[in-house]
């Protein structure tokens, strides 16, 4: 099972490539509405009811009512609905639709119709969500001679509009507007001697993606975040529930180890800010642990100019 949350808003997606069973991700993180994502193999679901009993959630389910089984409540209609705008904004940044704020095609064709319906003195009528019926003007009788055609923007809306080519070509799009970004931001904290990576400074994007987490040996976790936050930056801290990879990072002889125990030590210390990172104390692992990391997202909108700033911003707390 892969955790592509990170990942997701970076990279083109290739579940097939990369032959995993289980993958999830959230569309929201996507540019998208506020849903989740699973994709599943048949056979990892088939080896989960080889355990015994009816499968994931719902007993009185069929096993092999897939869909149904794995739906833990009343699916979200506009949420999906909104999934599919995700198309218009991959094709618009690769120039080959509108740009924000343009209606996309299908909402043209959708005005142009209203309108010539109103010329006709045509009422729809809901018979489905698809389909439509031409109502005679007089009298309020529905005419069942008349062909049930959907209207033109019913019938491109719901639609796959982009290609897997599109798709592929506009995460390279992002990802080439995001390689500077991280480059800029990984160079400067790279470079602080008071500061530990929490991955690699390398800022190919073959090697990463611009998520970018640090700790500090002076400061907490959460007091940076504080900071950057206070001074206009959407920054986080904590172990973004990658909690088990923070507890072997932070843990005695972990990679953040050492800059917990200097911090502790200037906290046990009651040291001024800006005091030199020296002393001794007991490590306190539990509370390296729930400090965590600082971490920044980076994304193919943001500017050189805002990241000149959080680095700024960077340079006075650190």
């Amino acid at each position: 099972m892969a955790d592509g949350v990170a990942y997701a808003p970076h990279r083109a997606i290739d579940v097939f490539a990369w032959d995993v069973d289980w993958y999830l991700w959230s569309a929201y993180k996507v540019y998208g509405p506020h849903l989740g994502v699973m994709y599943g193999k048949r056979r990892a679901y088939d080896s989960l009811l080889s355990l015994g009993g009816q499968g994931p959630n719902f007993y009185f389910v069929p096993a092999s009512d897939l869909s149904y089984k794995f739906e833990l409540g009343g699916v979200s209609h506009e949420g999906c609905a909104g999934l599919l705008a995700l198309q218009d904004y991959l094709l618009c940044l690769l120039g080959t639709s509108p740009t924000p704020g343009t209606p996309p095609q299908h909402q043209q064709e959708h005005q142009q119709d209203k309108e010539q319906r109103q010329q006709q003195q045509l009422q729809p009528v809901c018979r489905h969500h698809n389909d439509y019926i031409p109502q005679e003007a007089e009298g309020g009788l529905i005419s069942t001679s008349l062909p049930l055609v959907p209207p033109p923007a019913m019938a491109s809306a719901g639609q796959v509009r982009v290609s897997r080519s599109q798709v592929e070509a506009a995460f390279a799009l992002m990802t080439a507007m995001e390689m500077p970004l991280q480059e800029q931001l990984l160079s400067y904290l790279a470079s602080h001697p008071a500061v530990r990576l929490a991955g690699s400074a390398n800022a190919d994007p073959a090697v990463r993606v611009p998520t970018i987490s640090f700790v500090h040996r002076c400061r907490s976790s959460q007091w940076v975040a504080r900071q950057l936050q206070a001074a206009g930056f959407a920054v986080r801290c904590g172990h973004m529930y990658a909690r088990r990879l923070v507890e072997a990072l932070s843990a005695e002889g972990g990679l953040m180890a050492e800059e917990a125990i200097q911090r502790q030590a200037v906290e046990d210390e009651g040291a001024a800010a800006g005091a030199a990172c020296a002393g001794s104390a007991v490590f306190d692992e539990q509370q390296a642990i729930n400090e965590g990391v600082v971490r920044v997202s980076l994304l193919h909108y943001n500017t050189p100019g805002e990241v000149s700033q959080l680095i700024e911003a960077l340079r006075t707390i650190l």
